[in-house]
């Protein structure tokens, strides 16, 4: 924001493990865990998307493979706030509010 407190906006990426029980694993003879997203994973900020995101190399059966990618994007976070970057250049102005 303009008085450079955070504010979490995009969340393009946002994954739900479902874990199944006992009885639909026998019924529908599925694995353990399913992966619930959108077909699109290059939605949201690129500039805080991990490089396996980026050249379509995340295994997105994975559940770990989208945690690493979240701490990725949490890091760059850290980074920026820690550093106190300046997401926006000189002059840009932004035409949108939350």
């Amino acid at each position: 924001k303009d008085d450079l407190s955070c504010c979490i906006a995009d969340l393009g990426l946002a994954v739900r493990e479902v874990r199944l029980n006992s009885n639909e694993l026998r019924n529908n003879n599925r694995e353990p865990t399913v992966i619930d997203i959108t077909p699109n994973h290059r939605v949201g900020t690129i500039r805080y998307m991990a490089p396996e995101i980026l050249d379509r190399s995340l295994n997105g059966l994975s559940f770990e493979s989208y945690k690493a990618t979240d701490l990725y994007a949490l890091g760059l976070v850290y980074w920026e706030i820690l550093r106190r970057c300046q997401t926006k250049p000189e002059g840009l102005q932004i035409h949108f509010s939350l």
